[in-house]
């Protein structure tokens, strides 16, 4: 329990040398965008820090590929700790499974702001103020070999604030443990809370989403301790953020229906995203099997035509998927190839190790072994939209036309 009152900010998983992706194609005016995201969004989570004179900053790992960093980044990396270090911030660094502060070269001296944790045990800081104890930090970077000391974070002394930094996957009871004010975790691109109140724990997530499945805020967690109290309140950092967007077209709307639509969402979105730039993916579902057919041509004039410039806000269309959709009944009962082929579509779908039935129907070699990772999916709701999306191929395919979707099945998941 904190008696005087403590502010920090709490950032993990920058991941800095990874790359925005997970599209097909990225577009050349964004190529620079992409690979320079993860360096904007880290610069904000330092413009935060000094612009609210937080007591210190807590990184949980993954900050930086500590082992083959390029000469950019371990110089980019020096840079925001001298930022802190000249606003008198102190920095306090668990390492994940990216960045064992052990291994930072040796040549480039650390600013003194800057205090890491070691893999081999538990260790402890205390941050002044006025000469006087505020806070205590433990901490201990993450290792394969030695896990984290539950035993030494606990602790009684109720006139500081007592603050843990760590780094891997943790549950509630795991982290039930006597005297901890706040658990500073990392290890997770999202952001996310364990367990309920009284225990305050929260991964901090990465500040920049790199894929379409990592839409929505990415943030840095800016803290407040006062008597037992904790406010968390979460700040936008992202340079780039990620959206998805789902359509509906029934059987008989045209295209023209959607593209009405989407114009009204993009002037919606407008005002009400923090990041300069939004990368959009749309998803339209379709009532039947067949409603909707994107050669590659039009999929491309669409992401063109959905997208919105206006001054410094843009939104860009990266990617259009068609969602499966229902195969007619009477399909599926046809004295057919085509009957025949999506009654076995059937039978996959609904047995419990539809891996080992289709060994069968593929070649030995390099594609078996990647079609059976494909479909070796955990979500009930990404295995229904694989086998849909199987059955919606077969269809196009086995009626003699041209597939209905310039993408797999497979793709198609997302």
């Amino acid at each position: 329990m904190a008696l005087e009152r403590v502010r920090f900010l709490h950032t993990s998983d920058w991941r800095l040398e990874t790359p925005l992706g997970g599209i097909c194609e990225v577009p050349e005016d964004l190529r620079d965008d992409f690979i320079n995201a993860p360096y904007r969004s880290a610069e904000r989570v330092v413009e935060q820090a000094i612009g609210e004179a937080v007591d210190f900053v807590l990184l949980s790992g993954n900050i930086l590929p500590t082992e083959t960093a390029s000469p950019y980044t371990l110089e980019f990396v020096l840079q925001q700790f001298e930022r802190l270090h000249e606003q008198g911030i102190p920095v306090y660094w668990a390492g994940g499974d990216l960045d064992d502060p052990d291994l930072w070269p040796t040549q480039l001296a650390l600013p003194s702001n800057v205090h890491t944790f070691p893999v081999r045990a538990v260790e402890s800081y205390q941050v002044l103020r006025d000469e006087e104890p505020i806070a205590e930090i433990l901490g201990q970077s993450k290792s394969d070999r030695k896990k984290l000391s539950m035993s030494s974070l606990a602790g009684d002394n109720e006139r500081l604030a007592r603050i843990v930094v760590a780094n891997g996957d943790f549950n509630a009871s795991q982290l039930d443990v006597q005297g901890v004010d706040y658990w500073a975790l990392g290890g997770q691109t999202e952001y996310s809370q364990v367990g309920k109140r009284p225990l305050t724990a929260f991964y901090a997530g990465s500040p920049q989403g790199r894929l379409p499945a990592e839409h929505g805020r990415h943030t840095c967690n800016l803290i407040e301790l006062k008597f037992g109290e904790v406010d968390v309140h979460r700040v936008d950092t992202a340079a780039i953020r990620w959206q998805h967007e789902r359509l509906h077209l029934s059987n008989s709307d045209a295209l023209s229906v959607l593209e009405t639509e989407v114009r009204e969402r993009l002037q919606q979105k407008t005002s009400s995203v923090e990041a300069a730039l939004v990368l959009l993916t749309w998803e339209i579902a379709c009532d039947q099997a067949g409603t909707l057919t994107l050669s590659k041509a039009e999929r491309h004039r669409l992401m063109s035509s959905w997208s919105l410039n206006q001054g410094e806000d843009r939104q860009r269309t990266v990617d259009i998927r068609v969602a499966p959709g229902q195969v007619p009944e009477a399909f599926w009962e046809e004295d057919s190839i085509l009957g025949d082929f999506l009654r076995v579509v059937r039978d996959l779908q609904q047995h419990e190790n539809p891996r080992e039935q289709l060994k069968g129907y593929l070649p030995k070699g390099p594609v078996r072994a990647e079609v059976l990772a494909e479909i070796q999916l955990t979500e009930t709701d990404d295995r229904q939209r694989l086998w849909l999306g199987v059955a919606e191929l077969g269809v196009g395919l086995l009626q003699g036309e041209s597939s209905l979707q310039s993408v797999s099945p497979v793709e198609s998941i997302g």
